[in-house]
């Protein structure tokens, strides 16, 4: 649009040049030619004027002549008639009268000159103007005069004045009247308005036609170039170009033309680029979609390769300690059955103790029964008695260590049972009756030992004291009918000891199978953990390359994409 404004200007000032060459001439020659024109005619008005004095005063001189009035009456008539007399624009122009002399016979607006003589008198450049008037109407009877004199009734200004004088022969007067050079000027002035504004109103009227026929024909058309123009660079192609340029021969017209050309043919490659442009974004978004989910699922596919690694890892490490602990568990397992076998073969060996001190017990009774049909004598027999009581004390003593043994052995089979865990539970349940068992046959065979010593303390007092001692022996049969008692009690619980422990032998042959089973079980999945590790590594290794080639993929989708998106952009900036 600069250029617009540029190219308008450039023919508005070629449209003003006649105009300027116009008003060249107007202040050269026509303004010069009004002022003199002026001048002329403000001299001729002048004069006309001096004539219509003059003929006031030929008007009374008539009447002198034809005596009606005297001179001098006729004379002060003139006078008073001139005197009052005002023309001009402002109605202060005037006349004055001096005669030849010259002295001043009437001044309307200097009444102090009246009568004076003016021979003398100078304006301010030393001119003796009276002297000129003088001198002018004595050469030609008339004529102009320059000289400065006061602005009408002010007599502090000074002004150039031009006045034009006539000499009445009969009286011996001069008449004249002047005009102020100032006024013709000020008149000249108006004038040259006046004229300026005529041909500042041809300058309007002539730059308006320049402006609207230069706009109409120039600059319209170029305007709707430049803005088609700009608009192409600035890449929009929607502007259609109006019908009336086509078909036009002009310079402009043809531009134009060329211009729609140009739009029609842009915005439809734009439009091709931009729907190849739409079809690339969006197989980028399908592509660089597609290329996340596989991703995506090469991903899960290495964390859960990852997590099946650790598992499997784990498994191998669990089934290599599992492994370890139940090949314990299977050694704990077997010393069990052998100590089961070797509690139950003592125990065996118990049970026959236990009948033999049994009968041992049963043949003291018969013993002191018959000691109490012969207690008056037999010492013996009562000696024979307290050897049987030792051999008894002997026994007693085996039996109490048996019992301490099988308390020893009941102790060790429940910690053994505590190591293996849950699944000697029941073993150690088992051992703990063994060893209160144990215990109580400890007890028994104490109290039995007690009794022994009492009835071995008691037996050389009953070599004296036999026959006094019936209620004694009898008492000595009680106490031995208990230990009798107690063996049945002991030979019951022992033998109900060495059925729980063949039980738990059995069940110990049967754990220790089964941990050979478990044993073989856990070294085939500690080797099917390994080779599910290695199945899982190599799913890692294969998925990781995969996870690449993808990653390359989805890099390539996204760098596609983004090229669409910069291409999409740039096209959408160009409007179609």
């Amino acid at each position: 649009m600069n250029v617009m404004r540029g190219l308008r200007g450039r023919l508005i000032l070629l449209g003003f040049v006649p105009v300027f060459l116009f008003l060249l001439l107007s202040f050269a020659y026509i303004v010069p030619s009004t002022k003199k024109d002026i001048f002329n005619e403000k001299e001729l008005q002048t004069k006309e004027f001096v004539n219509i004095g003059m003929s006031t005063i030929e008007l009374y001189y008539s009447m002198e002549q034809s005596g009606e009035l005297t001179r001098e009456e006729a004379q002060e008539s003139a006078k008073a008639v001139i005197k009052n007399i005002r023309f001009g624009e402002t109605m202060e122009d005037y006349f004055w009268i001096n005669d030849t002399h010259p002295r001043m016979i009437m001044h309307p607006f200097r009444p102090d000159l009246d009568g004076a003589d003016l021979s003398e008198l100078q304006d301010p450049d030393g001119l003796h103007l009276f002297n000129e008037f003088v001198k002018v109407t004595d050469e030609a009877g008339s004529g102009f005069v320059p000289y400065q004199w006061q602005y009408y009734s002010d007599s502090e200004r000074i002004e150039p004045k031009l006045s034009y004088v006539a000499k009445f022969e009969p009286w011996d007067w001069i008449i004249g009247t002047g005009i102020y050079t100032n006024d013709v000027a000020e008149i000249v002035n108006r004038k040259m308005v006046t004229t300026v504004g005529y041909i500042l109103v041809i300058i309007v009227i002539t730059s308006t036609v320049i402006v609207i026929f230069s706009y109409k024909l120039v600059i319209h058309p170029l305007n709707d170039a430049v803005r088609i123009g700009e608009k192409m660079a600035a890449g929009d192609f929607t502007e259609d170009i109006d019908q009336k340029y086509i078909g036009k021969k002009d310079e402009i017209s043809r531009l134009l033309t060329i211009f729609g050309r140009i739009n029609k043919n842009m915005a439809d490659m734009i439009g091709d680029v931009l729907n190849s442009s739409n079809n690339i974004d969006h197989q980028a978004s399908q592509l660089k979609i597609q290329a996340e989910d596989t991703n995506d699922s090469i991903e899960n596919t290495v964390d859960a390769s990852k997590n099946l690694l650790d598992a499997a890892a784990s498994q191998k490490v669990g089934a290599s300690e599992s492994y370890t602990a139940i090949e314990e568990m299977a050694i704990g397992v077997n010393n069990i059955a052998e100590t089961s076998s070797s509690i139950n073969h003592f125990s065996v060996n118990l049970i026959d103790k236990v009948s033999a001190g049994n009968e041992i017990v049963t043949e003291a009774i018969n013993k002191m029964l018959e000691i109490k049909g012969v207690t008056e004598s037999t010492s013996d027999v009562i000696k024979q008695l307290n050897e049987d009581t030792n051999e008894i004390g002997s026994i007693l003593a085996l039996i109490n260590d048996v019992a301490d043994q099988t308390n020893l052995l009941a102790l060790n089979a429940a910690i053994e049972a505590a190591r293996v865990g849950e699944q000697g539970k029941g073993f150690a349940v088992v051992a703990d009756e063994i060893r209160k068992l144990a215990t109580s046959t400890a007890d028994s065979v104490g109290k039995v030992a007690k009794i022994i010593d009492a009835v071995a303390g008691k037996t050389d007092e009953a070599v004296n004291k036999t026959r006094m001692s019936v209620n004694s022996v009898e008492q000595g049969i009680d106490n031995v009918k208990k230990v009798e008692i107690l063996f049945f009690d002991i030979l019951k619980s022992q033998e109900e000891i060495s059925k729980q422990i063949s039980e738990m032998s059995a069940i110990t042959v049967e754990m220790s199978a089964g941990a050979e089973e478990i044993t073989a079980t856990v070294s085939e999945f500690s080797n099917t953990a390994e080779l599910t590790a290695n199945n899982a590594q190599t799913i890692l290794d294969v998925s990781t390359q995969q996870l690449e080639n993808m990653n390359k993929v989805l890099a390539f989708a996204q760098e596609l994409d983004s090229m669409s998106n910069t291409l999409k952009t740039l096209v959408n900036q160009f409007k179609v």
